[in-house]
């Protein structure tokens, strides 16, 4: 955890300084969580009997999502274990995160409303979390519903995590024009991305209430490269270039 947790020792003080970097955690967090998608992949397509041609995912969405990868053994057997690590990477992010906005708050750099945004987004961003574990206890085949609904929770924590992430930076790590720039355009198609997928979910769950998905296939399976690409890949860039330009929490503890 050299990336995100640093201690200091001072045996004569009998003092040890610990220094965390959330945006280092962060980093973990999202490799741990490709590891999971790899994994998942490399065991559903050489070692499980799914016919990718004939499922409910492919019957529902036409074309097989990500979450094709954690619903047959042996994926079933390996990724919660996975999954646990993951969630609490994620969750430590969270927190950290949120520690760093408290201390802000304390010491009247952060307002009042923003540090209550912020706390909001924090606790819905966990509670998504906890619900996107559903998806590796209940089957596309027992219930479409409660398999398909707590990846719709992540999409929702991740986009709140993407305003979020961008409104501190924004104001904390010092960016240049073009970087303002940026942020704002990677956010536009991130949460572009993120709306069409929800709303996507929503309409396949209905039964095709708003539109027929056989009908836009092929652009929604490049809004899922897209999110993809904006939910998980990017954000490792982000944590490995604001990892050294945003403070640390630092404590100490005595004995």
């Amino acid at each position: 955890m050299g990336l995100a947790i640093n201690r200091t020792i001072d045996k004569n003080n009998k003092k040890i300084t610990w220094s965390i970097n959330p945006e280092g955690i962060r980093l973990y967090a999202y490799l741990c969580f490709w590891a999971l998608i790899i994994i998942g992949a490399w065991l559903t397509i050489y070692y499980s009997e799914v016919d990718f041609q004939n499922n409910p995912l492919f019957h529902m969405f036409g074309y097989n999502n990500i979450c094709i990868l954690f619903d047959a053994f042996p994926s079933t057997y390996v990724l919660p274990s996975i999954w646990v690590i993951n969630f609490i990477l994620l969750t430590c992010y969270i927190l950290t995160s949120w520690l760093r906005i408290y201390q802000g708050y304390l010491l009247s750099t952060v307002t009042n409303i923003d540090f209550t945004l912020f706390s909001i987004s924090s606790s819905i961003e966990l509670i998504s979390m906890i619900v996107f574990t559903t998806v590796f206890s209940v089957t596309p085949e027992e219930s479409m519903f409660f398999h398909i609904a707590p990846f719709t929770f992540l999409i929702l924590a991740l986009s709140l995590l993407s305003i979020k992430n961008y409104i501190y930076y924004n104001r904390i790590a010092d960016l240049s024009q073009n970087e303002k720039k940026l942020g704002l355009l990677y956010l536009a198609v991130h949460l572009f991305a993120s709306s069409i997928k929800i709303m996507m979910q929503i309409n396949g769950l209905s039964g095709d209430y708003f539109y027929n998905t056989m009908s836009f296939v092929g652009f929604h399976q490049f809004i899922d490269r897209l999110w993809m690409i904006t939910a998980a890949l990017l954000p490792i860039y982000f944590s490995i270039k604001f990892r050294n330009r945003i403070s640390n929490l630092v404590y100490s503890t005595k004995y």
